[in-house]
């Protein structure tokens, strides 16, 4: 408990010592500021671009008075490495809670950049007493983080990318999108390349697939190959199941194999 207490003056303190209160509402591309000093009358309200020459701006303009303090709904990306660099009081503020705030100054529920940069400032000049203020980064936890924000980053192109690929698939090319389960396998976009379409999957023959199957052993039951046949039958790509092949040279033929997926 008396932990907690002096963490909770610390807190305190910190925010007594704040001269002026900035609400920056971020962006891809441009950044909105309002900063209102301890009475909350706006003393600056400005808009700048993601870019070098904003930041500079940015740098410049909170430089006028001696301890500012930043609210921004968010707690990493470049934004607020910048923020951190240009030397004032930082504090992330979750999305619900600026949502709240935002409500204060509106009925509405109107969502401007301004009055979310504005709702920001305010409940940092009256609330941020609790807050807990974000720090310089240590390096290597810094590193850290961005690799794992660009991981979720790529994630994200990846499953947009596999979206786009099933939907072609599902209209021009159903045979290949019902042969694999896991479409961030390698195998299953090999697939794709080596029979780009039903033509050429059935002109490539059962030896072909054979060996795109056993170069990257991949295992059906009771072969990918039958399975194939099966369905590109089913498509009427090729002949009746009776000329696909005979109990003795080992190939499909009607009955003999259930339908299956592959899974590499």
């Amino acid at each position: 408990m008396p932990e907690k207490i002096n963490r909770t003056q610390t807190m305190q303190d910190a925010h007594q010592t704040l001269s002026h209160f900035a609400g920056f509402d971020w962006a891809k591309d441009h950044h909105d500021a309002v900063i209102i000093d301890r009475d909350g009358k706006i003393v600056a309200d400005f808009r700048f671009d993601h870019s070098a020459a904003g930041w500079r701006q940015w740098a410049e303009t909170v430089r006028q008075w001696p301890a500012p303090g930043v609210a921004v709904e968010t707690t990493c990306g470049h934004a607020v490495d910048q923020l951190l660099d240009s030397g004032v009081a930082l504090y992330p503020v979750h999305p619900m809670s600026a949502k709240r705030y935002r409500e204060r100054k509106t009925s509405a529920g109107n969502k401007t950049d301004r009055l979310d940069a504005w709702a920001l400032a305010d409940a940092l000049r009256i609330d941020a007493h609790t807050w807990r203020q974000l720090g310089p980064q240590d390096p290597l936890a810094a590193e850290l983080r961005l690799l794992c924000r660009d991981e979720v980053a790529l994630i994200g192109e990846r499953t947009a990318l596999i979206n786009q690929l099933q939907q072609a698939l599902l209209e021009y090319y159903p045979t290949a999108l019902e042969a694999f389960d896991d479409w961030t396998s390698p195998t299953a976009w090999a697939f794709v390349e080596a029979f780009p379409d039903a033509a050429a999957l059935l002109k490539a023959g059962k030896r072909k697939w054979d060996n795109f199957f056993h170069a990257r052993h991949l295992r059906s039951y009771p072969c990918p190959s039958a399975a194939l046949a099966m369905w590109i039958m089913q498509e009427s790509l090729i002949p009746p199941v009776e000329e696909l092949g005979t109990p003795d040279d080992g190939q499909y033929r009607g009955g003999e194999f259930p339908f299956g997926r592959f899974q590499r």
